[in-house]
């Protein structure tokens, strides 16, 4: 089992706290899908001075008229294939029968809504537009309720995470001999004890909150995306490989960087100490020059380390954007031409089961956006959870090491007098 999965399972035991933890950020994941739906009415119903219950009046006709055409159309290749000796078209009477399915489906699904939104939803395209904005407002304060719970619960697990391994590390550090104990330096521990304990409680909250909220907002505008065209959605899959490649070899180096620069960080306490300790001897030598470039020496390494760890942080950003860009660019390209066109398919490939509107395909692009931000904040959190690999390996190489020194099973009891 990898060191950060176990500082992990200390905060497991917290149950509570992490399943109060996981219903907000699935809260918060849902409502930052749901905002971005709200385009598709304001796009196609509003902006044309329609309200809700007439723009699903008009779907229910273009869908009966699409169910009509779509019946002529199989009527007439069904006649087709009988005048002709190769036989029925089966492929087009599949893809022909399957967006008539899609089709019934929809307007059922229009027909079961008709009475609640005719009674519920305003008659005018203002009203509306109002509705929505009210809708927003209450979403967003409910999301925000949501996110400050969110958060102080993930600081509260990251902080007895901390708590707990702090005491545990302490008690075994004291039961080590002093044979065991010089093989690390005083300001090594210390290290251990401050800067490590410090990266294992923030890598701890980044776990508990961004690296499970993000993931679950990403998921909610996918199934948003894939539910108004989920081969549409397939097209942004290509620029997936070299995303994951990009990401798993800035984790790698994150973690050396991060390693290396908390060995340096050893070292600059171990000099502090050594030189604080000695202080009388420095100055009684007048040794205070020397000192100070082997310091500056000390010093320059850690930021050379630091600058790296920077280097690598700096690179996510713009990586992910870049990605995005490449993957908004050619859905942007495909989605416009079937708009324009009115069309189903493109290359041959049936990209939705009925011409998508400006709002279906706004919406889409909304939900593309939902993912691409939760994606490049996953990002950079790489960096919190690298630090907190690198500090785990080095705390728990510690805490796993036994003492040369064991008390013995039956310990002789001193006499009551010599």
């Amino acid at each position: 089992m990898s060191s950060i999965a176990r500082v992990a399972r200390i905060s497991l035991r917290h149950r509570f706290t992490v399943a109060v933890t996981l219903v907000t950020s699935l809260g918060i994941a849902v409502l930052w899908a749901a905002n971005f739906s709200v385009l598709m009415p304001v796009v196609d119903g509003v902006m044309h001075g329609k309200s809700m219950p007439d723009l699903l009046a008009e779907w229910i006709v273009t869908a009966d008229t699409r169910i009509a055409e779509l019946d002529t159309q199989i009527i007439q290749t069904q006649e087709a294939s009988e005048k002709t000796a190769a036989g029925p078209d089966k492929k087009l009477l599949t893809t022909l029968h399957g967006e008539k399915s899609g089709q019934v489906r929809l307007r059922e699904s229009l027909l079961w809504a008709q009475p609640i939104v005719d009674k519920q939803l305003p008659e005018t395209p203002f009203g509306t537009l109002m509705f929505i904005c009210l809708i927003l407002v209450g979403s967003t304060i409910l999301k925000g309720i949501l996110r400050i719970i969110n958060s102080l619960l993930v600081a509260k697990l990251g902080n007895l995470t901390v708590l707990e391994l702090r005491k545990e590390f302490y008690r075994r550090t004291m039961q080590l001999d002093l044979g065991t104990l010089r093989q690390t330096t005083n300001g090594d521990l210390m290290t251990r004890f401050t800067a490590d304990m410090e990266w294992l409680g923030s890598a701890m909250q980044v776990l508990f909150g961004m690296a499970i909220c993000e993931p679950l907002k990403m998921l909610a505008c996918l199934v948003g995306a894939a539910y108004i065209s989920w081969q549409l959605l397939l097209i942004t899959a290509i620029a997936a490989p070299p995303a994951a490649y990009a990401i798993h070899w800035l984790s790698k180096s994150l973690k050396r960087a991060n390693t290396r620069a908390l060995r340096e960080l050893s070292t600059v306490y171990d000099h502090l100490e050594e030189t604080f300790d000695g202080i009388k001897v420095v100055k009684a030598f007048t040794m205070e020059s020397h000192e100070r470039s082997r310091f500056h020496r000390i010093s320059r390494q850690y930021y050379r380390r630091s600058m790296r760890i920077a280097f690598y942080d700096s690179l996510i950003s713009p990586l992910t954007e870049a990605i995005g860009l490449a993957i908004i660019i050619g859905v942007v390209a495909v989605g416009g031409y079937l708009v324009l066109n009115q069309q189903t398919h493109i290359f041959g490939l049936q990209i939705s089961e009925h011409p998508l509107s400006h709002g279906w395909l706004t919406a889409f692009y909304a939900m593309l956006v939902g993912i691409i931000e939760p994606f490049r904040r996953i990002s950079s959190v790489l960096n919190f959870l690298q630090r907190g690999t690198a500090a785990s390996e080095r705390v728990f190489e510690l805490l796993d090491r036994t003492t040369q020194v064991k008390d013995p099973e039956q310990p002789l009891k001193l006499p009551a007098r010599l």
